[in-house]
């Protein structure tokens, strides 16, 4: 756990600090992993916000010599979120997105995913089942809460992200324009519409004739108009990145994907397994989006010089 993570409900009445009972995980990371005496700084975030900051460990012993763990914050969560007064510079104010379209795999490879998908700050994941899916996965306990949640958030904590992570599981029907319009995942859906939104949606191929994922991405969001629209630290780029099971797309899916306004791309000309380019893929989106988010921060930079001067 790079970033402990708690949840607005576990706050203290005055919103300043955490208790973590003995058992809990967390206090066992804290305590086995890290290593952390009384007295400790930590980094430390809430679930569903962009809050993040560091706390201070806490041991006390209680009249049964039970020792107590709490987590200070040293400042008001509460009112940190109301007033936008974040501890960390590094707290993720973008509204960026990253979803992920993925064709239900093998269950124990899903199981091995989720935290990998969560840690590079996915903020959607659309599980479908494609026509060469196995049918019989869709019975999965990979796909229940009970299992991919506690997962999803060792991802966040590892990643060092706090925003919540939403899940969509559309199993039961095999993929078809209707499923994509219930999980809005088309290209004509009013979020492509506003003016400071720019979105990019990308469909992995093993085609050795098709652009590079990033230049995909790229391409995509200059035929949006992006270069139309103003730069500014609010604007929102959302990335949707679909990816296939271990047979892939079939050539009626690939078509529909188009058909919703997808983009085809590529990861290079080796045939890979399905968790190896679900970390490829994200890992190239995410880098994308900080080269863009930095692209616009230097451009806001020098149009405030200009202004100045």
């Amino acid at each position: 756990m790079n970033l402990i993570l708690f949840r607005k409900d576990e706050l203290s009445k005055d919103g300043t600090s955490v208790d973590l009972p003995p058992k809990d995980p967390r206090t066992k990371h804290i305590l086995g992993h890290l290593k952390k005496v009384d007295g400790d700084s930590l980094i430390v975030g809430l679930i569903a916000s962009n809050w993040k900051g560091k706390g201070i460990l806490r041991i006390t012993k209680n009249s049964s010599s039970d020792a107590c763990y709490a987590i200070d914050f040293g400042v008001d969560v509460r009112t940190s979120l109301e007033t936008n007064n974040h501890p960390d510079n590094n707290n993720e104010t973008n509204h960026d997105e990253i979803v992920l379209v993925l064709s239900l795999p093998f269950p124990k490879r899903l199981k091995l995913l989720w935290a990998q998908i969560a840690a590079f700050g996915v903020t959607r994941i659309c599980i479908v089942r494609g026509s060469l899916s196995d049918p019989a996965y869709k019975r999965t306990s990979a796909i229940t809460k009970e299992v991919y949640e506690p997962l999803i958030l060792e991802g966040m904590s590892q990643g060092c992200h706090t925003r919540a992570v939403t899940v969509d599981v559309e199993a039961e029907q095999v993929l078809c324009r209707a499923v994509l319009e219930r999980l809005n995942l088309v290209g004509d859906d009013d979020t492509n519409k506003q003016q400071d939104h720019r979105i990019a949606r990308i469909f992995l191929d093993c085609e050795t004739n098709l652009p590079p994922c990033r230049i995909a991405i790229l391409e995509s969001l200059a035929n949006d108009g992006t270069e139309n629209k103003s730069s500014s630290d609010d604007n929102k780029t959302t990335i949707v990145l679909a990816i296939g099971s271990e047979r892939g797309w079939t050539e009626d899916e690939a078509n529909l994907f188009h058909q919703a306004g997808y983009k085809s791309a590529t990861l290079g000309r080796s045939v890979l397994r399905v968790d190896t380019a679900v970390i490829a893929g994200l890992g190239i989106v995410s880098a994308t989006l900080d080269e863009l988010r930095q692209e616009e921060c230097h451009k806001n930079n020098d149009r405030k010089r200009k202004q100045e001067t």
